[in-house]
């Protein structure tokens, strides 16, 4: 059977209405991803290699830089946040990073931190990122051919589906964790279907499950408002090759719940912006960035 099953942990449970197990097994019927499309036109225009599936956030800034490097009017790849702060911290989720490495060592000045950073400071300095979190104007450059990439969401993608686009355009993956390349984050889940291990009609129970997670009812519910159908066999002929990225990825689980949060800071946002505008170079940046975390740290210790 051509569908997800999914393993719930705790942090799941809230969907499931239980607090009850610690662990549950569910069928989701549908479920939510992102992936990148590009225009095929643009990247032969200027003789740039197509993105592939599972390619890294450092290989696909890589490839937009290569754009605005042209033709300075012309844009990368759309991604919609407000700030380049918000896609490091997104690099930085996919990637496996942390601000802390453990409750009580922090980690924002590390090498690999420091690398999200410069990579993405390089691509917005050379004019490659459009950073646009308006749900109404984000999609509009690439629709009229002036981005050669764009991060597109389920609403996105059935947008596209209806505007019938003048120009060629493919899909590939958002990019990964070269250590998980399997592994995706972008994957949500909006609902699960579960048996409560104590009912007294599990056969029953189990029937009607079948039916929610099925052919004939994923037919009914075909791209409705609550994401992709889990079923593969919904993707039909003409855009199975398009809808495939969004299904390649397995979805990364992780429980975060100790992670510790950083306060927003008005000190916090000042570094950060004068990391942004080169004010102070990357490294002075980061380890006064890592000086206030200490520093909430400690106030967290003290609290205690």
């Amino acid at each position: 059977m051509s569908l997800f099953c999914i393993k719930v942990r705790h942090f799941y449970a809230a969907i499931l209405g239980t607090f009850i197990m610690q662990e549950t097994y569910g069928l989701p019927p549908t479920f939510y991803s992102r992936a990148i499309i590009f225009n095929k036109e643009l990247f032969d225009q200027f003789n740039v290699e197509y993105p592939n599936n599972q390619m890294s956030w450092e290989e696909i800034l890589t490839l937009s830089a290569k754009f605005s490097t042209i033709n300075p009017d012309l844009k990368g790849i759309s991604i919609r946040y407000s700030d380049p702060f918000e896609l490091i911290q997104h690099i930085g989720r996919v990637e496996g990073l942390q601000f802390f490495s453990n409750p009580n060592q922090v980690t924002l000045n590390s090498s690999s931190w420091a690398t999200v950073w410069e990579n993405v400071l390089r691509a917005y300095e050379t004019g490659s990122l459009d950073l646009n979190a308006d749900l109404n104007s984000y999609l509009s450059p690439f629709l009229s051919g002036n981005r050669a990439m764009a991060v597109i969401s389920y609403e996105e993608y059935k947008r596209i589906e209806q505007e019938k686009l003048s120009f060629n355009w493919s899909i590939v993956t958002m990019p990964v964790d070269p250590e998980q390349p399997e592994r995706s984050d972008e994957i949500r889940i909006p609902g699960i279907y579960a048996i409560v291990n104590s009912t007294g009609n599990k056969e029953a129970a189990w029937e009607l499950l079948k039916f929610f997670v099925s052919n004939e009812a994923a037919r009914w519910d075909y791209q409705s408002n609550d994401g992709f159908s889990t079923r593969l066999e919904q993707l039909n002929i003409v855009n199975r090759d398009q809808l495939l990225p969004f299904y390649q990825l397995s979805p990364a689980i992780s429980d975060n719940s100790k992670e510790l949060i950083l306060e927003d800071s008005e000190l916090f946002s000042q570094i950060i912006d004068k990391i942004l505008n080169r004010s102070i170079s990357l490294q002075e940046g980061l380890d006064a960035l890592q000086h206030e975390a200490e520093q909430q740290l400690g106030g967290v210790r003290e609290r205690k």
